[in-house]
């Protein structure tokens, strides 16, 4: 096999996966149709100089070399189309430049098919050595100022694309420019010039050139798949390892190891093939999942500005709300009947149960993103335990609810925390809750250390905790069936604030309970400090 042929047959090796490939990752992409469409031109151009070297007879190799011209003549037309659904599939006055120069390549299309079984195009031809040399005619300088004039409209809003457009487009046109104007120096120059003057020989270099064009052409269409690092390796080893059992196979000169290396290069291009796409695949999937993160992470952003703009309205409201009715009640408007003090007593306890439930969610939506700020101080946990407890006695006993505290021996019951927030959210929480969920019996409080760490209970007598609630507890919002049934104004937060402060205080909490109806435990630990 000469040099001539070896090298057309890799060209067309090359070309045709690569037309393959860009089809195969978008089929239905009018981006990806047009490259196919350009790189079946470009195909069938290097298929009919093949024909024309490998022909035995003038006469054959005479008509295959003539039906070569019409690959070069329809390429600009899909290249053309390319750039349109590329970077202009909308834009008027690309789209009326684009119209003529479709027109003008279909004449010329038209003129170079009409005669390129004649004279015209080739006057006389001889078969070397080296393959085919031929004599053109003037239908080459038709050609020769059709493929300036077609890829010059091409090369010109390249450049303009280059100038104007931004990232990815701009780095895309970038690659198209590189590989134009590579390809179209040295096409002019081993295609037409050479044969002008009469070197028919320098024409076997023609087909290989053509790859400059095809393979950064191929790169800009494929550019954010073939810029993955894991992509690009793929692809070179599986090019590699084509090119390698395709070389074994031009050099064979047994049949059986044609028929061998012929078969094996088949079956590497099917696997070859569907290895790069499945790794196309993973990234284009793994390239979804990082858009997908980016779009929740921005809805998440605007939804929690959201919320802090309506819970500070609502909170607003009714602290105004709550204000008004305090000064009803204090007989600031004037004498206050017994029916409108009722009204108004119960109006102000809705309004605090609506202001505490708009705070806890605001709270909630800052501890979930790390902006609560604590004033760490030594505090005694037990005055803190002691100062919860008075504060719902009242409470406790309009339910008949009798509170019992036990503390255990010690002197030193100081905690590292903050107090005011470990007060107001944690012990009132669970205070709070034993009292909302124990209809009837007693609360049990108490406080027990052990070496460095305190131990906080808090047990009731109360509708208990299921399994499956018991899971829902400490969560963002979390209810439980029975919990809803017994306290309908429970926001669910009250629990997760409190187990953040905990956290924070680098303690543990948590529940613990037999069932439905036998009550249940809540327990705090924190370590000692000295004070």
């Amino acid at each position: 096999m000469n040099l001539n042929i070896a090298l057309s047959i890799l060209t067309l090796f090359v070309t045709s996966l690569l037309t393959v490939l860009v089809l195969l990752e978008n089929p239905q992409s009018k981006v990806n149709r047009f490259f196919s469409l350009f790189g079946g031109s470009i195909i069938l151009w290097i298929v009919c100089n093949i024909l024309a070297d490998v022909a035995e007879s003038p006469m054959v190799a005479l008509f295959f070399s003539d039906l070569a011209i019409i690959g070069p003549a329809i390429s600009p037309f899909f290249f053309n189309g390319l750039i349109k659904n590329l970077y202009y599939p909308n834009e008027p006055r690309f789209q009326k430049d684009y119209r003529v120069i479709l027109f003008f390549s279909f004449i010329a299309c038209i003129i170079i098919s009409f005669f390129s079984q004649s004279a015209l195009n080739i006057k006389n031809i001889s078969i070397e050595a080296w393959g085919v040399s031929y004599e053109p005619g003037e239908l080459y300088y038709v050609l020769f100022v059709y493929l300036l004039i077609a890829y010059g409209f091409s090369f010109f809003y390249l450049t303009k694309i280059y100038r104007t457009f931004k990232n990815p487009q701009k780095s895309q046109a970038e690659f198209m420019l590189l590989g134009t104007f590579l390809t179209v120096i040295l096409s002019i120059l081993f295609n037409i010039v050479f044969p002008l003057i009469g070197s028919s020989f320098f024409g076997i270099f023609g087909p290989p050139s053509v790859l400059f064009f095809l393979g950064f052409t191929a790169i800009a269409v494929l550019k954010h798949h073939l810029m993955n690092m894991k992509v690009i390796t793929t692809e070179l080893l599986v090019f590699l390892l084509w090119i390698i059992i395709l070389s074994r196979t031009l050099i064979s000169v047994d049949i059986n190891e044609v028929l061998f290396n012929g078969t094996l290069l088949i079956f590497t291009i099917i696997i070859g093939i569907f290895l790069i796409r499945s790794v196309i695949k993973e990234v284009e999937q793994r390239e979804r999942i990082e858009k997908l993160a980016k779009e929740l992470e921005t809805a998440n952003k605007q939804q929690e500005g959201l919320i802090h703009f309506i819970s500070h309205e609502v909170k607003s409201y009714l602290t105004k709300s709550q204000g008004t009715f305090s000064n009803i009640l204090d007989g600031l408007y004037g004498p206050v009947s017994p029916e409108l003090k009722d009204i108004s007593e119960l109006a102000l306890k809705e309004d605090r149960k609506g202001v505490k439930a708009v705070s806890d969610i605001l709270i909630s939506s800052n501890q979930r993103k790390g902006t609560i700020t604590y004033d760490m101080k030594p505090f005694d946990f037990k005055e803190a335990v002691v100062s919860a407890v008075e504060e719902v006695k009242k409470e406790a006993e309009d339910k008949s609810l009798h509170i019992e505290t036990q503390f255990g021996d010690g002197e030193n019951w100081s905690v590292l925390g903050d107090k005011d927030k470990f007060i107001e959210h944690v012990l009132r929480n669970l205070l709070k809750n034993a009292i909302s969920y124990t209809p009837s019996g007693n609360i049990a409080v108490s406080l027990t250390k052990k070496a460095d760490t305190i131990l906080l209970a808090v047990k009731d007598s109360g509708i208990g905790i299921t399994k499956e609630d018991m899971m829902h507890l400490f969560t963002e919002g979390g209810h439980g069936a029975e919990s809803v049934k017994v306290n309908v104004n429970s926001t669910g937060y009250g629990l997760y604030i409190a187990k953040g402060i905990v956290d924070a205080h680098k303690g543990r909490i948590w529940a613990e309970s037999e069932g439905r109806g036998e009550g249940s435990t809540f327990f705090v630990e924190l370590s000692t400090v000295n004070s």
